[in-house]
């Protein structure tokens, strides 16, 4: 159990984005199996989940992990969204491939993008629905003509609007 002074600690860690060194200490302190391991790696998780840095992980080794925890706990849509954001469909495919692997859902017979759009039809939440409708809208229009119509630096933006309730 995470005590209070560590769990504030932790806020600050988090807070000021050592989402990589929390996680590499954890893996040195502790054992995968050990109850403290799995607590706070899983609020790390949630944190950059939460707060949609996605990119503090990415090119780390507690990326694959992160992601697999979130397809587990089923918390998918706002990575997926960002993959999509960033021009990574073939992650986002292996993504969506992996969540129905895990949740003993059949693989649809279909690639890339359509493979997202069945995703987001038939397993992505309410909360999150729009978000993730309005990046595939965008990955199609940015690979329509170019150009995006909502690129990352207004995604904040718009997660703002949706938490307020203006979607």
């Amino acid at each position: 159990m995470i005590t209070t002074t560590v769990h504030y600690l932790l806020q600050i860690m988090l807070n000021n984005q050592k989402h990589a060194y929390v996680l590499e200490r954890a893996c040195v302190q502790y054992e995968p199996d050990d109850e403290r391991y799995i607590e706070l790696t899983s609020k790390v998780y949630e944190h950059v989940n939460r707060t949609q840095q996605f990119d503090l992980l990415r090119s780390t080794r507690h990326f694959g992990p992160m992601a697999f925890y979130l397809t587990w706990h089923d918390k998918i849509d706002l990575l997926l969204a960002d993959m999509l954001e960033r021009n990574l469909l073939l992650d986002a495919e292996d993504l969506v491939k992996l969540y129905c692997i895990v949740h003993g859902k059949t693989v649809p017979n279909v690639q890339k993008l359509d493979l997202i759009k069945d995703y987001l039809t038939n397993h992505s939440h309410k909360d999150t629905m729009p978000h993730l409708e309005l990046s595939i809208q965008s990955y199609e229009d940015k690979n329509k003509d170019g150009e995006p119509v909502i690129n990352i630096e207004n995604r904040q933006l718009l997660q703002k609007v949706i938490n307020a309730g203006g979607l």
